[in-house]
């Protein structure tokens, strides 16, 4: 049987940033529970689900709800943003965003 192809937000790049045991936590996002269950297992890691994304924009959208959500960022802190574009597309991380979160 063939296994399974790997979902677009996989854990390779947490694993990588956890790694480095970072002071602040690594707000990881996926809409795939299977992902998002392998994240709870990585140090620093605070895996956050979304919905699915066809779009940066949409992508950065959903970053900005979850991280506010979450209680894990203020008002004013900044926020990286690490994506693949086109998303959707596995092991394709090829942008940086800094983002500021606001209300």
């Amino acid at each position: 049987m063939p296994r399974k192809k790997t979902t677009p937000l996989r854990t390779l790049s947490h694993r990588w940033g956890s790694h480095f045991r970072p002071a602040q936590p690594i707000l990881a996002l996926t809409h795939d529970e299977r992902v998002w269950r392998k994240l709870t297992l990585l140090w620093g890691v605070a895996p956050l689900r979304i919905p699915p994304v066809t779009s940066t924009d949409e992508m950065t959208t959903q970053v900005l709800i979850a991280a506010r959500q979450s209680h894990l960022v203020r008002q004013g802190d900044r926020v990286v943003l690490t994506a693949g574009v086109p998303v959707g597309v596995p092991g394709n991380t090829n942008m940086i965003q800094v983002l500021t979160i606001e209300r």
